[in-house]
């Protein structure tokens, strides 16, 4: 019974549709508008029937079913025993029990259908269909049943297109699809404007991955009757998965101005989350937590979308208390909740809480390679520099060889963890691949110094003059690292007696630090001027 989840942040009801559930007057339009998924219009209608018709036992029925569709099962239940009570004799309240019943897994259910029958005497075509719909539809199945039932009540109504339809879904439930199609057609035949069979044709064409077909199908629903809701999600969940997610936003919204449930607004409010359009995403959801608190989703799109736009105190306070609910309900954690939570710790501050929670995002989901350079930056970082070489490494490995920015940070780590071989290694592999990039020459040279600790060899100036002839081209941008190969080259020259290199040099580290102390110390000298 239950669809899909997300939301949008101001819904406008267009006056063509509210027309609509204010005309309804009799019980076959109320349940048009439950059926076509206006499950408040329909609620408004219902209650006015049952105050109008206080004992027709049938409104209270179908008033319960609309509650389901509410997601309301608490209310749907107080409704399907008033209508016992009031009309102890109509069968489909009784089917209204026990259908909450077989929803949730339990075979008491049965009393009631068996109730249900025997005051119908198994003639009442709609109780047949009633209970096959629940032995159908709910997560515990009965499809075998449910066939015995619609053939009593194929037998009653021959003609009645609903029959045809759970017919088809009967067979879909059993991955029939072929069979399923045979039956959908014969009740469009039967009533060629029945909204739901074309309905379910679309839906089984979408099944089978003939996308445009079943986009065709809820065309025609919609020119048929305008306030069909359902072939609009069914439009929205097309664009959706053909990556059109404006379009996707568009069609949940001609839904929601029919059908405000709240697992359609929280659906359309991923919608916006997708299109990244967070603002708008956040306020849908603060106003459904109006109404509704309870739904742990919420709180993960909450965090998701703070997130996004740089609030990362108010969504950690949420992606927290989704972790805090999510055991409670039905919700699946998923790898990008860890991923979400662990950037989240980093960027209030906690990064070594950040480390453990990316780390169970990768055991949920070994294919997401690029966290172990979130978790290795986040080492480095805490200047834990074995464990950001693993990290460094894990990645390079499992993506069978690595970028430049990936040999930058793996080089880094082993010059800080004092493995200078190794971090010359790297850099040679870094300037292998991007010979144009300064870094690598700056790195390298680094790297030769400290293994030529007392300047002997003089190793680091082939690396560091690489350096400089690359990247004397923006002095803004590497100011800092200019001064210390300036500095550095200045030393070799003066050390190797020529002089005029060396002045020449050093008066370049001191147009950039006028301060530097080793340029200041030569040109101060009988060499320098």
């Amino acid at each position: 019974m239950k669809h899909i989840f997300k939301i949008s942040f101001q819904i406008i009801l267009l006056l063509s549709f509210s027309a609509v559930s204010l005309s309804a007057q009799t019980l076959k339009e109320a349940i048009k508008l439950s059926d076509n998924e206006q499950y408040e219009s329909a609620a408004s209608a219902f209650d006015k029937l049952m105050k109008s018709e206080p004992i027709n036992g049938d409104n209270y029925f179908y008033a319960g079913e609309n509650f389901i569709g509410l997601e309301n099962a608490d209310s749907a239940k107080i409704i399907f025993q008033k209508g016992v009570e009031i009309a102890p004799e109509n069968p489909l309240n009784y089917v209204g029990l026990g259908a909450l019943l077989w929803y949730k897994n339990d075979t008491a259910a049965k009393k009631f259908f068996s109730k249900a029958l025997e005051l119908s005497k198994s003639k009442n075509a709609t109780v047949l269909l009633k209970i096959a719909e629940v032995y159908i539809k709910s997560d515990t199945k009965n499809i075998s049943e449910a066939f015995i039932l619609l053939n009593t009540a194929a037998k009653k109504e021959p003609k009645n297109p609903e029959v045809y339809i759970l017919m088809g879904d009967a067979f879909l439930a059993q991955a029939n699809g072929s069979q399923a199609i045979v039956y959908y057609e014969k009740a469009s035949a039967l009533d060629p404007n029945s909204t739901k069979a074309l309905l379910r044709t679309g839906q089984l064409y979408g099944r089978a991955r003939n996308f445009p077909l079943s986009f065709e199908y809820y065309q025609k629903a919609n020119a048929i009757d305008s306030s069909f809701a359902p072939a609009y999600r069914e439009k929205a969940e097309f664009y959706y998965n053909a990556q059109q997610v404006e379009k996707a936003i568009a069609q949940y919204k001609k839904y929601l101005q029919l059908n405000k449930n709240l697992s359609a607004r929280i659906r359309y409010a991923s919608f916006l989350f997708l299109n990244k359009q967070y603002a708008n995403a956040i306020a849908e959801m603060q106003e459904i937590q109006k109404h509704d608190s309870s739904k742990v989703v919420l709180y993960r799109l909450l965090a998701y979308s703070y997130f996004e736009t740089g609030d990362y105190v108010n969504g950690l306070v949420n992606i927290n208390k989704f972790f805090d609910r999510v055991e409670k309900s039905k919700v699946k954690v998923l790898p990008s909740d860890y991923q979400y939570q662990g950037k989240l710790l980093s960027k209030t501050g906690q990064d070594s809480l950040a480390i453990l929670t990316l780390t169970k995002a990768i055991e949920l989901d070994s294919t997401q390679i690029d966290l172990y350079n979130e978790i290795g930056t986040l080492n480095y970082k805490l200047k834990k520099y074995p464990q950001a070489i693993a990290a460094f490494e894990k990645r390079i490995f499992l993506r069978n060889g690595g970028s430049a920015n990936d040999f930058n940070a793996l080089g880094r780590a082993y010059y800080y963890n004092k493995e200078y071989h190794k971090s010359d290694s790297v850099f040679a592999k870094l300037i292998e691949g991007k010979p144009e990039l300064p870094v690598g020459y700056f790195w390298r040279a680094r790297s030769n110094s400290k293994l030529d600790p007392e300047t002997k060899t003089f190793a680091a100036k082939p690396y560091y003059e690489a350096y400089i002839e690359r990247a004397q081209g923006d002095m803004a941008k590497n100011k800092k690292d200019l001064i210390e190969a300036y500095s550095y080259m200045g030393y070799y020259f003066a050390a190797t007696k020529d002089y005029a290199s060396a002045k020449s040099i050093y008066t370049k580290a001191l147009e950039l630090d006028p301060e530097n102390a080793a340029a200041k110390a030569f040109m101060a000298s009988p060499q320098g001027k």
